[in-house]
């Protein structure tokens, strides 16, 4: 009987030891799984999609989301005494993208918005930017203009922002083609991008001038992402501006980002390409100099 008992007593020990061990062991494998998935969770490339996707109604402000520092963009120390080189403007500061992806607020994710965040990308990087905040379709309302004199508009304020900031360099203009998402959307490395289209004037002095910059961007967007370019479109003829006030100097450079179906993150994804890019070209245009 006492062997019997203490036989018992032996298998019910085994019994707690061998639980004991599998629970530590399902702990320990639970544990890093958990702690992997929280790591990807807020991972830099995957935190903002799945911030959107898991959202409670897709009740995310725009300015929290997007563009963090719209208001008062950072700047490190060093760079606090430095004049800006870059102008980010939009002729057509009403075009917006697709709304799907937020609840906005009042506020309307727009190529206005997408200028606010490539210059906080810049200015993080050590190239000071700015951008125009005075509205060019309020000046074309005021003045009441028809649409297509929205360059007339954007001339006054390029003129005026060069005689306040002669440091200024480079001139780019940001738009929104229309378009349908299959021809502004491209996917390369597991990441979407809302494609790029530039712009070029022919009707003017400086086109030789703006295509070589033009082109110079272009190569160093492709060399990142291959297909993140739509190339290149010259323009002139009736019908068409053929200026687009690339004529005021020769570092104007006209690009359409994405289309009205693109979201922000596409388009967030592009501007920080583009950001990047644009540090290579002013990096080789300084040495040039």
């Amino acid at each position: 009987m006492r062997k019997r008992f203490k036989s018992k007593k032996i298998n019910n020990i085994n019994r707690l030891l061998i639980f004991i061990v599998i629970f530590l062991i399902s702990f320990n494998i639970g544990y890093k799984y958990l702690k992997n998935k929280i790591i990807k969770y807020f991972s830099e490339d995957n935190y903002l999609n799945n911030l959107i996707n898991t959202s409670f109604n897709n009740q995310i402000k725009y300015e929290d989301l997007f563009i963090p520092n719209i208001l008062e963009p950072t700047f490190k120390e060093e760079d606090e005494s430095k004049e800006p080189i870059i102008y980010i403007y939009n002729t057509h500061d009403e075009e917006e993208y697709e709304h799907n992806y937020i609840n906005s607020y009042n506020i309307s994710p727009n190529v206005k918005l997408a200028s606010y965040y490539l210059q906080e990308q810049l200015n993080n990087m050590g190239i000071i930017s700015i951008v125009e905040e005075r509205s060019v379709a309020d000046l074309v309302r005021k003045n009441d203009w028809v649409y297509s004199k929205s360059y007339d508009a954007s001339r006054i304020y390029l003129e005026d922002i060069k005689e306040k900031y002669p440091s200024i360099k480079y001139f780019i203009d940001l738009h929104r083609d229309s378009s349908v998402k299959e021809k502004t959307t491209t996917t390369y490395e597991g990441k979407t991008y809302a494609k790029i289209l530039f712009i070029i004037g022919l009707e003017q002095d400086n086109y030789e001038a703006n295509l070589e910059i033009t082109n110079k961007l272009n190569e160093i967007l492709i060399s990142n992402v291959p297909t993140i370019s739509r190339g290149i479109y010259k323009k002139s003829g009736p019908g068409v501006n053929g200026v687009y006030n690339q004529d005021f100097d020769s570092n104007c450079i006209l690009i359409e980002m994405g289309g009205q179906y693109n979201n922000i993150i596409e388009v967030s994804n592009t501007i920080e390409l583009l950001a990047k890019s644009l540090q290579t070209l002013v990096e080789e245009y300084e040495k040039e100099e």
